[in-house]
């Protein structure tokens, strides 16, 4: 009977322990630097735990000609950050600091409240050279 209670509480203990896993994504069309159409591919995972906190992150804009340019949660909203190396601001100067915001999501401030509809970017950043850093 001991082995019975003993198996009981290690299958409650781990199905305690699981959670949800979530893929959001999504598609959209834009203009590139040349005025051509190109599909961008949008997605972040979300991982919801039975016991403690939601996580989500990054959101990753998958470009057809690019590097993947991610997005990630930060205390003033979710921003993507460039560095002076690769990146410089739409105006054309390039703060003096390692890492600077060239984009971020302007409706939604916290990705693990975030909810299905439409996501708006804002990107005010342009390579240095042809395509945005990996940070």
């Amino acid at each position: 009977m001991r082995l019975k209670h003993v198996t009981v509480i290690g299958i409650a203990a781990l199905t305690l322990q699981g959670c949800a896993n979530y893929m959001y994504s999504g598609e959209l069309t834009a203009d590139d630097s040349e005025g051509e159409a190109r599909t961008v591919i949008v997605y972040w995972p979300m991982t919801d735990p039975w016991i403690g906190k939601r996580k989500a992150g990054p959101v990753v804009l998958l470009t057809e000609c690019g590097i993947p340019i991610q997005f990630d949660q930060q205390p003033e909203g979710v921003v993507f950050r460039g560095n002076p190396q690769d990146d410089k601001l739409v105006d054309g100067e390039t703060p003096n600091v390692a890492e600077f915001e060239c984009g971020r999501l302007t409706n939604v401030s916290s990705l693990v409240d975030a909810e299905a509809g439409p996501l708006q970017f804002e990107i005010h950043c342009a390579p240095v050279n042809d395509e945005f850093s990996a940070i």
